[in-house]
């Protein structure tokens, strides 16, 4: 098959009930502390209708050598067509446990209140792999356990249910119930 053992292999999905047709794909080596791209390789994916398909495979070794990137340095990230604030799906060549994350500072930005909703951006000073927004109010957040990088922020929603999206929130009562939760750090940071 296309993947093999050491392989990384990426993999499109389609839900679609037409077959997606080539898009232009990419994939970046980066490093953890300022998630640098180091190394990106191009590629042209398609996948069936209904259905998917591995679309590629590079051998890790080969790709993390091509970067310069030392043990635990760097790690992966694929996205076909451009979407400004889709998070890519990362991928992890050494445990985490064994990487150089640094300490991580989470800031959100364009912070909105509309009612039940506040929208907000999301980005880190350092790489920050599965951050996890948690509130102490009722509702639900529109991503979570994403990896956060400088430079790229996320646009994010809260939709407080129950009472609380009944009376509408306040942009002070979001900041006060949220903690933000990332591996860089062992404890959660508030807003």
């Amino acid at each position: 098959g296309l993947c093999a053992r050491g392989d990384t292999c990426l993999h499109l999905s389609n839900n679609e009930a037409e077959a997606a047709e080539a898009r232009q794909c990419e994939l970046i080596v980066r490093d953890f502390a300022r998630a640098e791209a180091r190394l990106s390789v191009n590629f042209t994916a398609s996948a069936p209708a209904v259905g998917g398909a591995v679309v590629a495979a590079f051998p890790t070794a080969d790709l993390l050598q091509r970067a310069g990137c030392g043990a635990g340095e760097c790690w992966l990230s694929a996205q076909c067509g451009t979407c400004e604030s889709c998070a890519a799906q990362p991928q992890f060549p050494t445990p985490l446990a064994d990487c150089a994350l640094q300490p991580a500072e989470v800031t959100i930005s364009a912070l909105s209140v509309d009612g039940d909703t506040v929208r907000f951006r999301a980005e880190a000073n350092t790489t920050a792999p599965f951050t996890f927004f948690s509130s102490e109010l009722s509702g639900t957040f529109s991503d979570n356990s994403m990896t956060l990088r400088p430079g790229a922020a996320l646009a994010l929603e809260f939709r407080a249910s129950g009472a609380v999206g009944a009376s509408g929130i306040s942009e002070g009562a979001f900041r006060r119930a949220t903690r933000v939760y990332t591996m860089n750090n062992l404890e959660p940071q508030r807003l």
